[in-house]
C-alpha cells in the first residue's frame, strides 16, 4: 500500500520498521534489524517512477532518517524536501516515487531495504502553499 502525502505537507511523517528476512516459516514478516544504534547513519531514498529522465537514477530525495525505536528498528524520515514550488534536488513532481532505506553500518557496509523492491510514496497535488 502506498503511502500519500501532499505537496508542501510536512506531516504525516514517514515511518517504517525495517526488517530482516530470516527465512523461518515461524517469521514470514523477518525480525526487526538487530544493532541499528550501531550504524552510521540511516538514509530514505526517495526517486519517481517512471523516471521523467531515464539518464537520472539519482533519487529525488536522498536524506537521513531518525531511529525512534532501536529495538523495533522503527526508523522515521521528516519530510523538508516536498517543495510546494518545484525547485531543484526535491521531490516536486506529483506522482508515485520508489521509496527505499539505506543503513550504513560502515564504510562501505551498506544495506539497501526492501531488498526486494520497492515501498510507494504518491504525492499529490495541493490546493496551494501556506
Amino acid at each position: 500500500m502506498a503511502f500519500t502525502i501532499k505537496r508542501g505537507a510536512t506531516r504525516p511523517t514517514y515511518v517504517a520498521q525495517l526488517l530482516q528476512n530470516v527465512g523461518a516459516p515461524s517469521t514470514p514478516n523477518g525480525e526487526p534489524i538487530p544493532d541499528l544504534d550501531t550504524a552510521q547513519e540511516i538514509r530514505f531514498a526517495m526517486r519517481m517512477n517512471p523516471l521523467p529522465d531515464p539518464e537520472s537514477l539519482l533519487p529525488d530525495i536522498n536524506d537521513v532518517m531518525e531511529v525512534i525505536d532501536v529495538d523495533l528498528a522503527i526508523v522515521e524520515y521528516t519530510w523538508n524536501n516536498i517543495d510546494p514550488q518545484g525547485g531543484s534536488g526535491t521531490a516536486n513532481s506529483e506522482g508515485n516515487y520508489d521509496v527505499e532505506v539505506w543503513i550504513v553500518w560502515a564504510p562501505g557496509v551498506i544495506e539497501v531495504l526492501p531488498n526486494d523492491g520497492y515501498k510507494v510514496v504518491t504525492l499529490k497535488p495541493s490546493l496551494g502553499a501556506v
